[in-house]
């Protein structure tokens, strides 16, 4: 008996990252989305229906204005995002889909006792010493 090894429980991330993507932030890029839009449509009305005070033109030209700069922004995101993946070749991460595909990853413990444990297949490499597993 080792009383110096850590049992480590290890989630499968991909699945945790696909499901926080898919439920917490995909809904709140389209919420968001969706806010820019009606601002950017009640800017508008408010500047047609409102031609006679230039007060509420200008008011509505702002909303209209603050519309296409939240569009901008979000676009703009979505456009940096692809640049950085495509200039460092990452092939795994699909963010207008929502998927992540993480290569699979068995590490390897050696308790203090030096014998080796875990789950790595044979022929992977021993994170801890760069040494591959045999």
């Amino acid at each position: 008996m080792d009383l110096f090894y850590v049992n480590v429980a290890y989630a499968d991330v991909d699945t945790f990252i696909r499901s926080v993507n898919g439920k917490i932030i995909n809904p709140i890029i389209s919420l968001l989305f969706g806010l820019a839009v009606v601002y950017f449509l009640y800017g508008l009305v408010m500047f047609i229906m409102n031609s006679n005070s230039e007060e509420e033109k200008t008011t509505g030209k702002r909303h209209m204005i603050w519309g296409i700069i939240g569009f901008t922004i979000m676009i703009g995101v979505w456009g940096i995002l692809q640049i950085v993946l495509d200039t460092l070749n990452i092939k795994d991460i699909d963010p207008k889909g929502g998927s992540v595909q993480l290569n699979n990853y068995s590490p390897t413990y050696t308790p203090v006792g030096g014998s080796t444990s875990g789950t790595a297949a044979q022929g992977q490499v021993d994170p801890f010493t760069g040494n591959q597993v045999q």
